[in-house]
């Protein structure tokens, strides 16, 4: 009686589902007005709309196909542990949806814990169109991601056909991954008005390289002769499709130097930053970082009541604008215009705001080894914030994270009196060719004698010699950029690890340097206005057009010399560092611990005044526990199921009893046996 009673129960609850969902497929969705919109591929055939919620993502595809189509999202961009949602129509009209996880290049798996609501769909002669929604998190940790700020890989693949069933069908035609950021807020254009006005930016038609990969070109750029001082209130990139691909950051540095030189440079097409060509008057200005982009931002609106002010009384004459470009195929003939367009306007926010870069400084003492994983850290001390910033501290809004090629993940801890707080924004998911600002769900308070804590974490298991921090793509960065307000007068907070704690683990127990004394730093400081008046002389007046030279930092250990042990003094340390010995054996591991936990040259830098340095200590403080609260309460996990191979569990949960525990075996056979049928089966029972 009780298994008749099981059989009655699953035929209704299954035809019912099934009647629902064939009746929802034969009709266009209701309109929907989704803050986001992704095209997935480069020809238009697979588009994605969502909108991000408290508790959940709703989403929707439309896809150029009338077979099956399948989204997921995945922490690197690969299919083993991806998050898969697949769906197609059938040809009686039906809706098949699955919440499915990846093993690898197979068939995803249908997950027993279906977490996706179906929310209808359709087909027409051309398109498929699914909508769903999911929780952010599903507390399935072991077959789905949680979704959070991190960057997330859209993953993406279309067939031609309807599957037979649910684990056959035929190989993708297409397939793709691209990454988004699913929580952060729409960037919005505002309309320009009476109120809001712009300012474009762009760099003059510079040639890039076809023989090196990267290229960064700096341009003075005067600030127009406002009348009044005004706020920028947020900005967008104007970059052309053909020219998309090779632009991969711009920077506007503020400048309030008042060299009578500056006004020659503003007329002059630029340089090629960091190279001796680079005006001491211009290099000079690159004091605090303005603005930001990079690949993969549209743009950005700031809060109403912050802006950063330019014009009368800001102290804001110049603008250094660098322009980061990428070509790692050498392609030729790139001819580039791009830039930014300012939005300002002369109604003052209630703040000024600011940028600050913390992090580990630009410099090849930042090592990543090859063939490892690896970590650096980057501090910014509360000795520095204690001298610079006001007794009621700054309130942080946004940030922006940034490393290079080998970056996976980044993380800005935050200690205050020997404790750790909550981390104020952390990717570790991070993706190079995808960068935006992240604003802050709620503004973080930070007070003087606040330190922060930048951790990079860098995956160089393919490379075969080590990476040194620079500017250059193949190069390594550790920064993040701190938006804040009230404005204060320090631009950056940056640290680096001694010498003497990279070259001992490698079993190097002394060193000698040519000199690169404060004697030295003064004769070049004698001599700027010697070559600034060399480089008027031939950019300006001769108008010659210096050769584009590669940067390596890390040459500069070519003239560091080992001297102790003996059996390496014919060596530089240089040859150290490249020699594949030297990364095979138990030194990294030390090497690791004294990165990450040794004494560091800490300093910062106010706009205007002079660098403060000192020795930073790791901090002792008691570290954070994060829990994950929303997944607190019990529920049965998956391994304690029986193993699922059909979709009629579309839409299976896991039981729970009152109590929070798992359900017993009696009862939870009872909730899992009507997806353990298909609904042709049960038919046959039934009628029987």
């Amino acid at each position: 009686m009780k298994q008749n009673l099981i059989l009655w129960s699953t035929m209704v609850v299954v035809v019912v589902a099934v009647t629902a969902t064939a009746q929802t497929s034969k009709n266009r969705l209701a309109a929907a007005d989704f803050q986001h919109h992704a095209v997935l591929d480069q020809r238009g055939t697979f588009v994605m709309m969502w909108t991000p919620r408290e508790d959940s993502i709703r989403v929707e595809v439309q896809v150029a196909t009338t077979g099956w189509v399948g989204v997921g999202f995945s922490p690197n961009g690969g299919m083993r542990g991806a998050d898969i949602t697949l769906g197609w129509v059938d040809s009686e009209g039906q809706l098949h949806v699955h919440d499915r996880y990846a093993h690898g290049m197979t068939t995803p798996v249908v997950d027993i814990a279906q977490d996706v609501v179906v929310e209808g769909g359709y087909q027409n002669d051309t398109h498929t169109v699914m909508r769903f929604s999911r929780p952010w998190n599903t507390c399935d940790i072991k077959h789905d991601m949680k979704l959070s700020d991190d960057t997330v890989r859209v993953i993406w693949a279309y067939g031609e056909e309807d599957p037979l069933d649910t684990m056959d069908m035929k190989r993708h035609v297409e397939r793709g991954t691209k990454s988004v950021y699913l929580r952060e807020p729409r960037f919005t254009r505002p309309a320009v008005t009476e109120d809001i006005k712009t300012w474009d930016i762009r760099s003059p038609n510079v040639s890039v390289p076809s023989h090196t990969d990267s290229l960064y070109w700096c341009k003075l750029v005067k600030v127009p002769d406002f009348s009044t001082k005004v706020h920028v209130i947020g900005f967008e990139p104007l970059i052309s499709q053909e020219n998309l691909p090779y632009v991969h950051h711009i920077i506007l540095y503020s400048c309030g130097e008042t060299s009578p030189h500056l006004e020659k440079w503003a007329q002059h097409e630029g340089v090629q930053c960091f190279s001796p060509n680079m005006p001491p008057s211009m290099a000079n200005c690159k004091t605090a970082v303005s603005l930001a982009w990079a690949v993969g931002n549209d743009g950005e609106m700031w809060p109403e009541h912050v802006g950063i002010p330019l014009g009368k009384d800001s102290g804001l004459y110049y603008y250094v604008m660098e322009m980061h470009y990428d070509n790692p195929k050498l392609t030729e003939g790139i001819v580039d215009n791009s830039g930014l367009r300012l939005f300002y306007t002369e109604k003052l926010r209630k703040y000024d705001a600011g940028i600050m870069s913390v992090g580990h400084s630009v410099t090849p003492y930042m090592i990543v080894p090859p063939k490892h994983t690896w970590k650096t850290v980057g501090h910014c001390s509360g000795h520095c914030t204690n001298i610079a910033f006001p007794s009621e501290g700054i309130k942080v809004f946004q940030l922006f994270l940034h490393a290079h090629l080998l970056g996976r993940g980044l993380t800005v801890r935050h200690i205050r009196d020997g404790r750790e707080l909550p981390v104020i924004s952390q990717d570790l998911n991070y993706d190079f060719n995808y960068q935006q600002g992240r604003r802050l769900p709620q503004e973080v308070t930070v007070l003087p004698g606040d330190s922060f804590i930048l951790e990079c974490q860098y995956d160089a298991r393919h490379k075969t010699v080590p990476t040194f921090g620079g500017e250059g793509t193949q190069e390594e960065m550790c920064l993040a950029f701190l938006m804040y307000y009230p404005k204060i007068s320090m631009s950056w907070c940056h640290s680096f690890p001694k010498l003497e704690n990279i070259y001992r683990p490698l079993g190097v127990k002394s060193i000698a340097t040519q000199n690169t004394s404060s004697t030295r730093l003064r004769s070049m400081l004698n001599t700027a206005e010697e070559r600034e008046e060399e480089l008027i002389e031939a950019l300006l007046v001769k108008k010659e057009t210096p050769a584009v030279t590669e940067l390596d930092l890390a040459a500069r250990f070519k003239n560091v010399a080992v001297m102790e042990p003996a059996s390496l003094k014919s060596k530089t340390l240089y040859d150290i560092l490249f020699d594949e010995e030297t990364w095979k054996d138990e030194k990294i591991k030390e090497l690791q611990k004294q990165i990450e936990f040794s004494p560091h040259h800490a300093f910062c830098r106010p706009v205007a005044g002079n660098k403060i340095t000192h020795i930073h200590k790791y901090p002792h403080f008691t570290t954070i526990k994060t829990l994950d609260d929303e997944c607190l309460a019990t529920h049965v996990s998956p391994d304690h199921l029986p193993p699922y191979q059909d979709e009629s569990h579309s839409t299976q949960k896991h039981t729970i009893t009152e109590n929070g525990g798992p359900a017993s075996p009696a009862v939870q056979l009872a909730v899992t046996l009507p997806s353990l049928l298909s609904p042709l089966v049960l038919l046959i029972l039934y009628y029987q």
